[in-house]
C-alpha cells in the first residue's frame, strides 16, 4: 500500500493513498469500530480529483503502540487541530457505523467553531445519534463474554476471534471503540447546516429504516438523502463496488467538479 502524508507536516492522524495535485477536494474516510485507515485503500484509486484520507485512530497500524482513545469528545478535539494540516480544499466526511458518529459530530464541531469547508457528509450503517440506546453497553463485559458479543455481530473473523495473541491486541482497541459509541451523551445544541446522505443496509438488522430516518431532525437543511444497499452492517465491504459508484455520483454533483472513474477497476 502506498501511502502519502501530508506535504505541510507528517500527521499519524491521516493516511494519504494517492498524490493528485490536480485534485479539487478530499473525502475523509472515519472507519468503523476497530478499522484502521488502510481500509480505505481501494477508495484511493476510485474517484479523480478527490484527494482520498483514511482517518487513523490511536492504538492500530502505523499507531498501535499508542492507546486507544475511548472519548468521543476527545477524539474531535484531536481532529480539529490536526485538520489544520490540510485546509487547502473543501472536503467531505464519509463515516461508518462508529466512524459515522465521529465525523458528524467532528462535523459539528467545525460548525460551532465557524470553520468552513465542510461540502456534504456520508454517514453509513448508524442510527440517528439522538435517540436512546435500547441495548446495553458491550465495552465493559468480561472477556469471554466479550468475545461472544463480536461472534455475534458478524464484524470479526472466526480465525481472528479464535487466536488468543492476536484478540489480546485488538481487544483493547474494539473496547475503546465501543465505549466512544455506547457512553457518548448527545446534544442537541445545533442542528447541521451540510447536505447529507445516509447509507444503510437492508439485511441490517440491528437498526431498522425509522433509526435511519431519524437522522432528518440533526439538520437544518432538507437536503438529505437515503441510499439503501443489500446486505448486513457490512455492506461496504460486500457491495463496496455499489457504494463506490454511490459515493462517486455523490461526490460527482458538487461544483468541484468531475471525479468518477472506472470503479470496476477501482474496487478490484
Amino acid at each position: 500500500m502506498k501511502v502519502i502524508q501530508s506535504e505541510s507536516r507528517q500527521s499519524r492522524w491521516f493516511m494519504r493513498f494517492k498524490r493528485n495535485p490536480q485534485a479539487r477536494l478530499r473525502l475523509f474516510c472515519f472507519p468503523y469500530a476497530g478499522g484502521s485507515a488502510g481500509l480505505f485503500e481501494p477508495w484511493g484509486r476510485a474517484f479523480e480529483g478527490v484527494d482520498v484520507v483514511g482517518v487513523q485512530l490511536p492504538g492500530r497500524s502505523n499507531r498501535v503502540n499508542e492507546k486507544p482513545l475511548d472519548s468521543l469528545s476527545e477524539i474531535v478535539a484531536q481532529l480539529v487541530v490536526e485538520l489544520r494540516g490540510l485546509h487547502d480544499l473543501p472536503f467531505v466526511f464519509f463515516g461508518h457505523s462508529n466512524g459515522a458518529l465521529i465525523c458528524f459530530e467532528l462535523a459539528r464541531e467545525l460548525q460551532r467553531r465557524g470553520i468552513g469547508g465542510l461540502q456534504y457528509i456520508i454517514l453509513s450503517g448508524r442510527r440517528a445519534p439522538h435517540l436512546p440506546r435500547v441495548h446495553p453497553n458491550t465495552y465493559d463485559l468480561p472477556h469471554d463474554a466479550f468475545i461472544e458479543e463480536l461472534r455475534s455481530i458478524n464484524g470479526t473473523p472466526e480465525e481472528l476471534l479464535n487466536n488468543k495473541e492476536l484478540m489480546d491486541l485488538f481487544v483493547p482497541i474494539l473496547r475503546a471503540d465501543f465505549k466512544v459509541s455506547e457512553t457518548n451523551k448527545y446534544c442537541a445544541d445545533i442542528k447541521l447546516k451540510s447536505a447529507a446522505c445516509i447509507f444503510w443496509g437492508r439485511l441490517d438488522t440491528d437498526i431498522p429504516e425509522a433509526e435511519i430516518q431519524a437522522w432528518r431532525a440533526n439538520f437544518e437543511s432538507g437536503d438529505i438523502e437515503f441510499t439503501e444497499f443489500s446486505g448486513d452492517h457490512f455492506f461496504i465491504h460486500s457491495q463496496q463496488q455499489r457504494v463506490l459508484e454511490r459515493v462517486g455520483k455523490i461526490l460527482g454533483g458538487l461544483p468541484t467538479g468531475r471525479v468518477a472513474r472506472d470503479l470496476r477497476e477501482a474496487a478490484g
